[in-house]
């Protein structure tokens, strides 16, 4: 696992809201994941994903769980032109945010400056019994590259989640988009 060094942290949420700005109404979560997750967790209400830009994460999310109140993050100046979502660095802890959520999910763990942390932010996030979905494509990983500073294989992905104290009590991996896989976390 590799993550591209920034010379400051400004140069990275700098980079970061480039990018977002480049790809304004580009989504890449595929509405079949959600419908997957949504059926692993039919009873979520508390749902919190990171990285959301446009927002379609919690448009499938409020669709396939109505009962649900999902939330997107969104480091990206465009933020507040999307519903269900906040202008936030996925990276930094909310405090009251602590135990709160019964899903956190992102396909942005790429997006990361410092994957270790952030899978201790997210899982911070998480309620006693929730559970993390992190979907990761290794086939759209890039080595030395700034705009998706993490570089990893899928395993390492798996590994990394297993270090930072969750077990992966699932993965899905039909119709993820780019040969990806969701790996399905729980506190240890």
């Amino acid at each position: 696992m590799e993550v591209y060094k920034f010379k400051s942290y400004e140069d990275y949420i700098a980079m970061q809201k480039r990018v977002n700005a480049e790809k304004v109404g580009w989504v890449y979560v595929k509405k079949s994941t959600i419908q997957q997750i949504a059926e692993d967790s039919p009873f979520a209400v508390s749902i919190l994903c990171h990285g959301t830009r446009a927002a379609a994460e919690q448009k499938f999310f409020k669709e396939f769980l109505p009962q649900s109140t999902p939330l997107g993050t969104e480091i990206g100046e465009n933020a507040l032109d999307y519903p269900m979502t906040i202008q936030h660095d996925f990276n930094k802890p909310i405090p009251d945010w602590a135990g709160k959520f019964d899903i956190v999910y992102s396909n942005s763990i790429d997006h990361s400056i410092d994957p270790h942390e952030t899978i201790r932010v997210w899982k911070e996030q998480l309620r006693e019994n929730g559970k993390m979905y992190i979907e990761y494509s290794e086939q759209q990983s890039v080595p030395n590259y700034p705009q998706d500073p993490l570089h990893a294989t899928a395993a390492e992905i798996k590994k990394l989640l297993e270090d930072e104290g969750l077990n992966v009590v699932g993965e899905i991996k039909e119709g993820v988009k780019a040969g990806g896989v969701v790996f399905i976390c729980k506190k240890k």
